[in-house]
């Protein structure tokens, strides 16, 4: 069987990753800097003179009056079908994650209603389980999904302060716990991925600021060391300011979104400092809001916006260079509702969480 290409995995061969709770975060993280911001994108309708502008990056934003938009790349895609919020009963309610399997199942975190959902290839239902608790295989405000490529699945249970791990029949196998930080602030994972060359578990901490590595070399339910941290807040290199999603490319090096700092940072292995893609900004390749992340089989760095007015998924290299912006056959750029999370499989799907709508839409990748 061969692993999931996208999100939150490696495979040696090719690389590969809301609820309410999302909402929240989203609601606070645009408070701190009153996101009525920006000309961000043309066609945002969204005003740079209204509101308040972060004073670190005020000084640089330009006016766009009278200009033509700049050109962009467009990625294509092709729709091909949603699972909407009415595809299971009770509905989905703001789901957060999304991963697939090498069965090609599609799995769902759908956190406010404490489940996680299955679907098959074509979008239809298969199953589901779970439910709101602190108990084994029971779930409190659930965030991130991983898949590795034994199908086990990897799922961010937030304010239990854990990463459940569950086997392809969805059995539970462990549990690690995440440890507060030194002033004893409890952990809020919101999401991880698993290095299978180095059997390694990396894991976000949103609200601490930082990553954790863990490894286990012997894959057993017991044999979760934690190994080091990475961050603490800051607006440094290696620095956070709620950092949310992750995924690793082909090398094991690891790729976060650093949301407030408006950027994705780039560590290796071992959790040194590589690079960073993307700075706030209003123009292409710049972020307001980056939360989402994921990698194709090329080894492009996939990145969604989560702020409502602009929607948009932004396409780089390994280095940062800005590639694109996911479009449509008309060479349309795409405004999601909110992409929560992107996942992108071995057969080059793309598959888009929109929060706002409660819907899982997904694109076969043109390019």
């Amino acid at each position: 069987m061969r692993p999931a290409a996208g999100k939150r995995m490696i495979n040696q061969a090719s690389p590969g990753k809301g609820s309410f709770f999302v909402l929240l975060i989203w609601f606070s993280m645009s408070l701190l800097f009153c996101p009525a911001v920006l000309l961000l994108w043309p066609g945002t309708g969204m005003s740079a003179s209204a509101g308040k502008i972060p004073a670190d990056a005020s000084a640089s934003l330009p006016s766009d009056k009278g200009k033509p938009a700049a050109p962009l790349e467009i990625i294509q895609v092709k729709h091909l079908f949603d699972i909407s919020k009415n595809s299971v009963i009770p509905a989905l309610n703001q789901p957060s994650a999304v991963v697939v399997d090498s069965q090609k199942r599609i799995w769902v975190m759908d956190g406010v209603n404490g489940r996680l959902v299955g679907f098959s290839y074509d979008g239809k239902y298969l199953t589901q389980f779970g439910k709101k608790g602190s108990g084994q295989g029971e779930f409190k405000s659930p965030l991130g999904l991983a898949v590795d490529s034994r199908d086990r699945i990897y799922v961010a249970d937030s304010k239990n302060h854990r990463i459940q791990i569950f086997d392809d029949r969805a059995s539970p196998l462990a549990e690690v716990y995440i440890p507060p930080d030194k002033y004893k602030s409890l952990s809020d994972p919101t999401d991880m991925a698993w290095d299978e060359v180095r059997k390694q578990l990396v894991v976000v901490d949103n609200d601490n600021h930082r990553l954790l590595i863990f490894g286990n070399k012997s894959e057993s339910a017991q044999g979760y060391k934690l190994l080091t941290e990475i961050g603490g807040v800051g607006y440094e290199d290696g620095k956070f300011r709620y950092p949310y999603a992750i995924c690793l490319d082909a090398s094991g090096n690891i790729y976060v979104t650093d949301v407030i700092n408006t950027r994705v940072q780039v560590f290796t292995p071992k959790g040194e400092f590589i690079r960073n893609i993307g700075e706030w900004g209003i123009e292409k390749g710049q972020f307001f809001r980056p939360q989402s992340i994921c990698m194709d089989r090329k080894g492009r760095v996939f990145v969604g916006e989560n702020y409502p007015k602009i929607g948009l998924i932004q396409v780089f290299d390994q280095e940062g260079n800005f590639l694109g912006v996911i479009g449509d056959s008309s060479n349309q750029k795409i405004r999601f509702q909110v992409p929560a999370d992107i996942f992108i499989d071995q057969q080059n799907r793309l598959y888009v969480v929109q929060m706002y709508t409660s819907t899982i839409s997904v694109y076969s990748l043109e390019k």
